[in-house]
């Protein structure tokens, strides 16, 4: 008995020693898969250098604008020099953060990513690489970016977007799988109509569709791609997911952005012909453009004011003035150099479309050659910055309103020849008086009047219109 009890425990000593050995080999097995997987994968991302995707942009600018010539005529390229233009102006960036090509606003200016592995693998030749970049441009050009917070759902805006975009790209220049006309067949799209037009019919659908049991709309084509790109992982929300940090901005800092987008599309124009499949109303807005933001004061006869005053001078070459001392050219020129402090009224009084108009005369006082430093303040100055052209980002305020601390900021710290002041005026009298020139302008809506500005210090204008 106790024999036979002996085999049996050897037999299930020697079956459980079989079985650790064959889990034990499982798990080496699944440990080797692992490893060769992740070895696979590092060799699949390939590491490609960001001095060599710079060079292939550098060639599709050149393409775009003088195009390219070849023996083989389903290699050549025309030329399209609005988009050349519009993507040599356009600030780049080769970064792996972004998983494709993607507009964003970094630093203050909208600039286009790019992901390397994305540039060199998916968009793998020359006419996929110019209907990407055309892609995002034409997002730009279109207003897409700084508009896409006022749709409620923005997913389904995305779609839209990309509807309208693509129309204006050779299919040639497409990969596969984007958004287009026949990818919603039951609909039975118009072709370039605007993406407010494609939202609504896509909405249509998504409201009738949505609420069908499972398996009911299994046979609607346009149903089951719409649930593809608005899907997590489809290009038409991954690419978008960047115009976020643009809805963060207040409205006078968007319509900022988009003025300085315009004013440089109106340049490239004067240089270059719109695509001959551009809507008429667009092409009108952007000709109509200089007549409609023309500045509304003339700041260089108002500037001409403070020019006794002005103390900071600098040193610019020219070549009209050989050196007297070494008998060279190009000589050099003592000129002077105007310090303006700006104070923005941002409290709580002003509204957007006020702001909006401020900063826009900014922009037509630094283009006058000064040196612009701004103050943004309401019952205290929220930041300063000296101003290059375009707005910083979250602006402050928002509060009440005191006029002394940019007034003290100017006496004290920033010491300008002269001080203009943007705001509706309604505030208590500044005690703090200016030791430099200065100038209240005031908006035209709902502003303080000539009687209730009288005791302020400095002249007063105010805003036509």
């Amino acid at each position: 008995m106790s024999h036979s009890m002996s085999n049996e425990e050897e037999h299930t000593t020697h079956n459980q020693e079989n079985n650790t050995e064959n889990i034990t080999t499982e798990e080496q097995t699944q440990e080797t898969t692992q490893e060769e997987s992740q070895v696979e994968q590092k060799i699949e991302k390939k590491i490609y250098p960001v001095s060599e995707i710079l060079y292939e942009v550098a060639q599709i600018s050149t393409i775009l604008i003088v195009g390219k010539l070849d023996p083989d005529p389903a290699e050549r390229i025309p030329a399209e020099p609005f988009y050349g233009y519009f993507f040599t102006n356009l600030a780049k960036r080769v970064t792996s953060q972004i998983p494709t090509l993607a507009v964003a606003l970094i630093q203050n200016q909208m600039t286009l990513c790019i992901n390397p592995n994305f540039w060199k693998e998916d968009l793998d030749n020359f006419r996929f690489k110019l209907g990407g970049i055309k892609h995002e441009i034409l997002h730009l050009v279109f207003d897409h970016v700084m508009t896409s917070m006022r749709w409620s759902n923005k997913r389904l805006f995305n779609v839209a977007a990309d509807l309208v975009v693509n129309q204006f790209i050779p299919r040639n220049q497409l990969i596969d799988g984007v958004v287009l006309l026949e990818s919603f067949p039951e609909l039975k799209l118009l072709p370039f109509e605007s993406s407010q037009y494609y939202y609504n019919r896509l909405m249509e659908l998504y409201q009738e569709c949505s609420i069908c049991k499972n398996g009911e709309k299994d046979d609607n084509v346009s149903w089951q791609n719409l649930q593809k790109f608005l899907g997590d992982g489809s290009d038409s929300q991954e690419k978008h997911i960047y115009w976020e940090d643009i809805q963060k901005l207040s409205e006078a800092e968007r319509q900022a952005l988009r003025n300085q987008q315009k004013k440089n599309m109106r340049k490239i124009i004067k240089g270059s012909k719109l695509p001959g499949n551009f809507p008429n109303e667009f092409r009108e807005d952007i000709e109509n453009f200089d007549v409609t933001q023309k500045p509304q004061l003339h700041w260089k006869d108002i500037l001409k004011v403070f020019a006794s005053n002005s103390s900071r001078t600098y040193i610019k070459n020219t070549l009209k003035r050989p050196s007297k001392r070494y008998g060279t050219s190009p000589g050099i020129k003592i000129a002077k150099k105007q310090k303006i402090l700006v104070a923005i009224d941002t409290s709580g009084s002003i509204d957007q479309d006020q702001l909006a108009k401020f900063f826009e005369q900014v922009y037509h006082i630094w283009r006058q050659g000064v040196e612009v430093h701004v103050a943004e303040c309401d019952t205290e100055i929220g930041r300063t910055y000296t101003y290059k052209g375009k707005l910083l980002p979250n602006m402050t305020g928002g509060g009440g309103t005191d006029f002394n601390d940019p007034i003290k900021y100017a006496n004290d710290k920033y010491k300008p020849d002269a001080m203009i002041y943007f705001t509706d005026g309604y505030g208590d009298i500044p005690y703090e008086k200016p030791k430099c020139k200065m100038i209240w302008i005031l908006s035209n809506n709902y502003a303080a009047s000539p009687e209730e500005m009288a005791n302020f210090p400095g002249k007063k204008m105010y805003m036509p219109g």
